[in-house]
């Protein structure tokens, strides 16, 4: 199973369109279209996908639709690039080097896992510049799954109930992370949504708060937020936040 995975997407065009069917489903010509493929290439490669167990399909009259699925092979993957970020991890300590945030990776991994465990989520939204590392325990967790771009309205996005939204303010500083978690302040008038924010910790010092976890419940405050909890990361040197917020009716619901 994971050497059929293996080799489903080691081939350029067809992980072009594995990513593109991340993001929800789509019609075969328009993942052809999107992935710079003709119908014809875009089939075959389509049909590999399947045949390795990574995307299902559906007919719908002479359409037919594919989506990412959870499946055996997702599960193998997910094992596989688990196994490689720890070996990963363990180097760069033992080194005492950077492994290009493999630290921070793993331990975001493990929170996503723990707090599927217990949401009752139903979808989840990555960034996608998150994707790669979270997209496999999502899969695992047989979830409904959405990538975002910059700047796409996720109100608009995140439709199905139970959804948890995945926000990466690693490059951002307090201000325009405070901006960010306004923009989404839609999403805090629903009850089965919430919201997982990853920021560096000493992007928050200095501003006008008495301490960087008080600008963060501003923040959210201020957008109709309610933070649930809050957990310090030490990772690869640098110190983190995640934040893990609902809106008022939801915070009220967890506690």
């Amino acid at each position: 199973m994971l050497v059929q995975a293996l080799q489903a997407v080691g081939e350029p065009g067809r992980l072009r369109l594995l990513r593109l069917a991340l993001g929800g489903e789509h019609a075969a010509t328009e993942l052809a279209r999107l992935a710079g493929l003709s119908n014809s290439a875009a089939s075959q490669h389509l049909e590999k996908l399947v045949s390795a167990g990574l995307l299902g399909r559906r007919r719908d009259g002479r359409r037919v639709f594919y989506r990412a699925q959870s499946s055996a092979a997702w599960t193998a993957l997910g094992d596989l690039l688990s196994s490689v970020q720890s070996g990963a991890a363990h180097a760069a300590a033992t080194a005492g080097g950077d492994p290009s945030g493999a630290a921070l990776q793993l331990a975001l991994r493990d929170h996503l896992v723990a707090l599927l465990a217990r949401a009752g989520t139903q979808q989840v939204c990555l960034p996608q510049s998150l994707h790669p590392v979270l997209a496999p325990v999502v899969a695992r967790a047989r979830l409904s799954l959405l990538c975002y771009r910059p700047g796409e309205n996720l109100a608009a996005l995140a439709t199905t109930p139970g959804c948890l939204i995945v926000m990466d303010a690693r490059s951002l500083g307090g201000a325009a992370i405070g901006e960010e978690i306004y923009r989404q302040r839609a999403l805090a008038e629903r009850t089965d949504c919430r919201l997982l924010l990853l920021c560096r910790y000493d992007a928050l010092e200095g501003m006008a708060a008495a301490h960087p976890l008080m600008a963060v419940r501003r923040y959210l405050a201020t957008a109709g937020f309610e933070s649930l909890r809050m957990q310090p990361l030490d990772a690869d040197g640098i110190e983190w936040l995640l934040v893990e917020a609902g809106g008022r009716c939801a915070a009220q619901g967890a506690a």
